[in-house]
């Protein structure tokens, strides 16, 4: 079996430089395509002297920046279409371990693992299993809920999840095509959810524990900021897409009662501009709600 490997990297050079030393030699990887995201720090000079002991590298310098959606539309989309059995996608800062590539083929080619449009890593924060990298969707009417994995879920061969992160998850080739690529223009937030919700459609989505990749961040919270309205917009409109308009509407309905008894008009303002984006299917970076915006 043939596999690719896809990273999306803005700004993070650092990072980037560290995950590609752990690729260095790898020849269980068959090509490596690395998606910089118009990046400012130096990386596109790195890049273009990159010397790695790879069977095949493919690096895109895009002309903007895209945001973690386009980075990841732009290469799946150029990829999908190489002779490749499966793709593992990563971010610049997720960092695996003990030879995942080797232990994934020689797993996948034991096992009838054509059944899954989608099988994932466990994810690894500061010693921990971060469990809101896979998620389960549990539907009550309208209400759909999304529950994070369960510490006990990862003493288990494997198991079955509805949704997941760009951090660490092997995406079936076969099944890809131009219907079924993240909606490039979300920018950032729930783009990975709702390419899962797509690849539902398709096959199982399974996470193989055994396989780990490192992901060191800070869980916390770093309050409100720009990156709500992305967040909210994409969540809508991933609902309205796959769950039809009732559960969009009872969803924006809760929203709005959020607005109601909010005294933060910052945050109101935000929220009604990203149901009204939602519902309008206004996609794209928005005029006010980007990486200038600041609470006032």
């Amino acid at each position: 079996m043939k596999l690719g490997v896809l990273i999306v990297t803005y700004n993070r050079i650092k990072d980037l430089k560290k995950l590609l030393s752990i690729y260095n030699g790898d020849n269980t990887i068959d090509k490596l395509v690395i998606v910089n995201n118009n990046s400012n720090d130096g990386t596109k000079e790195y890049l273009e002297n990159l010397n790695l002991d790879i069977r095949s590298v493919d690096v895109f310098h895009l002309k903007i920046n895209t945001g973690g959606s386009g980075g990841f539309y732009h290469g799946l989309n150029y990829m999908k279409d190489l002779d490749l059995d499966w793709i593992y996608l990563s971010d610049d800062d997720a960092f695996p371990e003990n030879e995942i590539f080797h232990q994934f083929k020689e797993r996948v080619q034991k096992e009838d693992s054509k059944r899954a449009s989608a099988i994932c890593t466990s994810v690894v924060n500061n010693g921990k299993y971060d469990l809101e990298h896979r998620r389960y969707i549990k539907r009550k009417l309208l209400k759909i809920n999304e529950i994070p994995s369960r510490e006990k879920d990862y003493e288990l061969d494997e198991f079955e999840i509805d949704l997941f992160s760009y951090v660490g998850v092997f995406i079936n080739n076969e099944i890809l095509n131009e219907e079924n690529l993240p909606e490039k223009d979300y920018f950032i937030w729930f783009d990975d959810s709702e390419h899962a919700l797509q690849l539902l459609k398709e096959g199982k989505i399974l996470c193989w524990p055994e396989l780990r990749v490192n992901h060191n961040v800070f869980n916390g919270s770093n309050g409100f900021s720009w990156k709500n309205f992305y967040g909210t917009r994409n969540k809508l409109h991933a609902y309205k897409k796959h769950f039809g308009l009732g559960v969009f509407y009872f969803h924006c309905f809760r929203i709005y009662l959020t607005v109601l008894f909010s005294n933060n008009k910052n945050m109101s303002k935000l929220l009604l501009a990203s149901i009204k984006s939602a519902k309008n299917g206004n996609l794209g970076l928005h005029e006010v709600y980007n990486p200038s915006w600041r609470m006032k």
